[in-house]
């Protein structure tokens, strides 16, 4: 009798920590998954949501090619902070601005301001015009993530044309007015 007791509590005691490791491996998938998840807000961008969602899924789909060629032309390390800008947790917020920039950040912030008065003058053929808010928005992503300045200035421009040479856009980059 005493032996089918101790069967029966290791018995247990097996099974008690079978089903906590399958709950850890449960939890440990759906934190993974939701944390893996792009996360973005577009607010009040009104015909240019489309636009933002598009440069969103754009470039974290074709993340390796922008960052190679963003990198080679900056000399910058993208990863990390910006990465996670496009991929997961990037916020757009359109607004008049007030202030004659195209847009504003902060550093450490994750969200971005994008002047109204800017897009309603980008009135392009829409593939020129995400050109110009694909370098609009790593400009100001840039700015939440690197406390230097002028990082900024250079990863705009090199996003514009990564952008241009991707999608085959026919515009210039002085046409986007970043620099108001």
């Amino acid at each position: 009798m005493k032996k089918k007791l101790n069967l029966s509590k290791i018995t247990h005691l097996l099974f008690s920590i079978g089903l906590v490791c399958f709950m850890f491996i449960v939890i440990t998938i759906v934190i993974t998954t939701k944390s893996a998840k792009a996360n973005h807000n577009v607010i009040d961008c009104g015909a240019y949501t489309s636009d933002m969602n598009e440069v969103f899924s754009k470039i974290s789909s074709k993340w390796n090619s922008y960052k190679n060629y963003v990198e080679n032309q900056t000399g910058f390390n993208l990863s990390g902070c910006l990465e996670n800008r496009f991929k997961k947790n990037g916020d757009v917020k359109c607004k008049a601005l007030n202030n004659n920039h195209a847009g504003e950040a902060t550093f450490g912030l994750s969200r971005i301001k994008i002047d109204n008065g800017w897009l309603n003058n980008r009135t392009s053929v829409q593939r020129d015009r995400r050109a110009c808010v694909s370098a609009l928005m790593a400009h100001e992503f840039a700015h939440t993530c690197f406390s230097v300045e002028g990082r900024s200035d250079t990863i705009d421009e090199s996003t514009f044309n990564w952008w241009k040479n991707e999608y085959n856009t026919g515009n210039s980059w002085h046409s986007c007015g970043i620099y108001q």
